[in-house]
């Protein structure tokens, strides 16, 4: 299985910068191409957190190209994050706010790891035991 995880550099400091109600829909358009590109890519949505995105391929069924696919969806969100940029000034009807803040900007890494299931041995040690 392999994790990817997205967030906003500099996330505290941009919410410093600009009003509650563009914070929010800047959250929610950037969440919506990481949504769209996870499922392109056959990842599955695991949690959001404050300006973190994580999801995993691999799960909950196999993919022998587990790596590949979270690699290729970190890239076209890097893409399509970037082309969103452009766009924000027109969504939120405000040219003035993106002078302020700059380039917004993500950080986006994967981390993979062999799927284990733990069971007790017979002196009830929990021991890993490999899956799939």
């Amino acid at each position: 299985m392999t994790v990817l995880f997205m967030d906003i550099v500099g996330f505290t400091s941009l919410c410093s910068k600009i009003p509650p109600a563009h914070v929010v829909h800047l959250l929610k358009a950037i969440f919506a191409v990481c949504y769209k590109v996870s499922a392109e890519h056959g990842l599955t949505k695991i949690k959001t957190i404050g300006d973190s995105y994580m999801a995993a391929s691999g799960v909950p069924e196999y993919q022998a190209d587990h790596a590949v696919r979270a690699a290729r969806a970190g890239l076209t969100m890097q893409e399509q994050l970037q082309a969103l940029q452009l766009t924000m000034d027109q969504k939120l009807g405000d040219t003035t706010w993106t002078k302020d803040v700059g380039e917004i900007r993500v950080r986006i890494g994967n981390s993979v790891k062999e799927m284990f299931e733990s069971k007790p041995s017979l002196l009830g040690v929990p021991f890993p035991q490999q899956t799939g």
